[in-house]
């Protein structure tokens, strides 16, 4: 053990509270959304439909619904069918199913679904291209021109909206007087997820996803009136699109590009928290994995391309161009909790644990412990949600915990991510697996196909491995330590 006059723990408890502070900024911003997000709504009880405009019977606008897909045809098809029965003038909607698949099988199914629908007298049509050059977002660019509407509306391949999506969207693109409010640029609805009972995994990814929707983009959008496009769920003004530079596969979240690039451009976002529209959490560690990857890494590009418009902007003011680096670079924090997990089984062998060491590295738990209780019960189910009662919502709060684990655990994966995006300029775009809506005995065969399309990385092996033993680490020498060795 160290003697009193052995000063060389000093450095690993100035590192720590380093850490400890980089997080707490980050904390502020959660509050600030939090906070925001609470006053904005009066406890979650305003209408948010007091702020939409008035659209008559027949005087819907024309809108475009883009439904993005690659090698998802059983997943699709009802993703399809629920965008077909939406309730709009049939001769105001026009249906693009943006296929980039490669399996045959999966082109096989689209081209049956879409025919399907055309023979039902639906406007919808499938479109593809010669390369899959920019992915996604290479995708919606080149189909961009084929928009004919003056809206347009995003879709995943495992999106199912409901049938009064657009009567909830569009609205807040018009003034009371049916007057199109041309600084809104984007109206985004949350999501709900229909397979969130599947797993412990969907259900830990589902409240992180809530916290993110229910406090993060409605306390953003109360108070700066932007923030980040979630890439399906949500419709476009075309003409914000195309001010903005159109979709850029200069990184592979295009969705967070376009979202800042168009409020540079003076357009404002909408977000309508009680309209949630299902889609699916991954059922499985790798396609969780390569999800969160994908966004970190993606993130840090945009931050990397786009951050000092932000910064130099005279129309952005400080505090949201605070809360913009709090947003693109958030997984700084996972980083921190990899740092703290580490040197904080040296400090309690150091005797330096001390309540203030404690409180320092608790601190940035609290405000994400406190947005995931406001998210349990503010959260809209929407018709086919779940938590509808007081018991079941009191109940979820169990999960909490778990979530703050499941982050723990995902801090190296995060890491690494994080320094692919400041230090890579690779922008190639895995999807996401999908199994789609199934029944319970397909579930776990869905689990296992899905598992099997992620893309292996030797790499995120040595990550997994190095992710157990500081976990080992943490177990032994904070739990187990002083129990043993009391001195």
């Amino acid at each position: 053990m160290p003697t009193e006059e052995d000063d060389s723990h000093f450095p690993l408890l100035l590192l720590f509270l380093a850490t400890a502070a980089i997080n707490s900024i980050y904390t502020i911003s959660r509050l600030i959304n939090l906070f925001s997000s609470i006053i904005s709504t009066r406890l979650f009880t305003k209408d948010p439909s007091d702020e939409a405009g008035t659209m008559l019977p027949g005087q819907e606008p024309y809108v475009t619904i883009q439904i993005c897909t690659y090698n998802e045809g059983r997943v699709v098809e009802e993703t399809i069918a629920r965008a077909c029965s939406v309730h709009w003038p049939l001769d105001k909607l026009t249906i693009q199913v943006l296929d980039d698949s490669t399996d045959p099988i999966s082109r096989k199914i689209i081209m049956a679904t879409v025919a399907s629908w055309n023979e039902r007298g639906i406007n919808i049509s499938l479109r593809s291209r010669q390369s899959r050059i920019g992915y996604k977002a290479g995708s919606l660019r080149f189909h961009f021109d084929s928009v004919q509407s003056e809206y347009v509306a995003h879709l995943d391949a495992d999106h199912h909206i409901e049938s009064d999506f657009l009567r909830r969207t569009i609205p807040f693109f018009l003034d009371k007087n049916g007057n199109s409010k041309d600084e809104i640029g984007m109206v985004q609805a949350p999501w709900g997820y229909y397979n969130e009972s599947q797993n412990f995994l969907t259900r830990c990814d589902a409240i992180g996803l809530d916290i993110h929707h229910v406090v993060e983009q409605t306390g953003r959008a109360a108070a700066y009136g932007c923030f980040g496009f979630n890439g399906t769920g949500g419709v476009w003004r075309k003409a914000a699109i195309k001010d903005a530079g159109g979709w850029s596969w200069d990184s592979i979240t295009e969705d967070a590009a376009l979202s800042y690039e168009a409020f540079l451009k003076g357009y404002r976002f909408v977000y309508v928290r009680d309209a949630p529209q299902q889609l699916e959490v991954p059922g499985n560690i790798l396609a969780h994995i390569q999800q969160k990857h994908r966004w970190t890494k993606g993130f840090f590009q945009v931050f990397r391309q786009s951050y000092w418009g932000i910064l130099v902007s005279p129309k952005i003011g400080a505090a949201l161009k605070f809360e913009a680096f709090c947003h693109l670079t958030s997984t700084i924090q996972y980083t921190g909790i990899a740092l703290s997990l580490i040197l904080y089984p040296f400090l309690v062998i150091r005797g330096l644990d001390g309540p203030f060491v404690k409180i320092a590295g608790l601190f940035p738990a609290f405000p994400v412990l406190l947005s995931g209780i406001v998210t349990c019960y503010a959260k809209h189910p929407g018709p086919r949600g779940r938590y509808r009662s007081l018991l079941a919502r009191t109940k979820r709060l169990t999960m909490l915990l778990p979530y703050l684990s499941l982050n723990v655990a995902m801090s190296l994966f995060q890491t690494k991510a994080l320094l692919e995006g400041i230090f890579s300029s690779d922008v190639t775009f895995l999807t996401t697996p999908k199994e789609g809506r199934s029944n319970s005995a397909q579930t776990t065969k869905n689990s296992l196909k899905s598992a099997n399309k992620v893309k292996g990385d030797t790499l995120d092996d040595i990550v997994a491995v190095a992710g157990l033993m500081l976990g080992f680490h943490q177990m032994f020498f904070v739990v187990f330590y002083e129990s043993y060795f009391p001195w």
